[in-house]
């Protein structure tokens, strides 16, 4: 995973070069959206994304495996991490990312060669990080200064909190404050000019 907030450029087989959008941070409600069925509204397929062990990954290039009909379609959009270790259908096993830490050593073991394969093997694109509603519903309450938004910039020098894929942008609007690393770090983030 590219660890700047900067877009990578990648050669398409045309030989034209296409950038890549930097790595994000997804929250649950937005993952659940990449599940590979038609848009309502620009009636286009969407790409099909899942996560493993908060790791999300683009399986659109799996569509046929995870996507609408496929044998593993409940799996996209979803944290897949303790269902792949359990090896498991059942749909209590979704959307678990804090069970990632649970699983006993060969369910761990398990979630280890699932995240090995669709990184090396199957070569899936890297798209972010889930982030636990857990540890979104704790920043909730955080009071921030005008001083404390200017901090989270998205900028590459920025530390990247623990399960993050990305720096936090804070972007302050009244009296509520927005991480556009959650989705707009093209829009928003600083992003470096070559």
């Amino acid at each position: 995973m590219n660890s700047s907030n900067e877009p990578t450029k990648v050669k398409e087989e045309e030989g034209e070069e296409k950038e890549i959008d930097p790595p994000r941070n997804f929250t649950q409600k937005q993952l659940i959206y990449f599940d590979g069925k038609k848009d309502e509204k620009t009636k286009e397929e969407k790409p099909v994304y899942l996560s493993v062990n908060g790791i999300v990954f683009d399986v659109s290039d799996g569509r046929t495996f995870y996507g609408p009909d496929g044998p593993y379609e409940n799996f996209a959009g979803h944290e897949c991490g303790v269902a792949l270790a359990k090896m498991s259908f059942e749909t209590e096993h979704l959307d678990d990312l804090k069970g990632c830490k649970d699983l006993n050593f060969g369910e761990k073991e398990e979630l280890d060669g699932w995240v090995e394969k669709f990184t090396y093997y199957r070569h899936y694109p890297v798209k972010g990080r889930l982030i636990a509603e857990d540890d979104l519903n704790s920043l909730a309450d955080r009071i921030l200064t005008t001083d404390d938004l200017s901090k989270y910039t998205g900028d590459d020098g920025e530390e990247i909190p623990e399960g993050y894929a990305a720096p936090p942008i804070y972007i302050g609007a009244g009296d509520k404050v927005f991480d556009a690393s959650f989705g707009g770090a093209e829009f928003y983030g600083k992003l470096n000019e070559n």
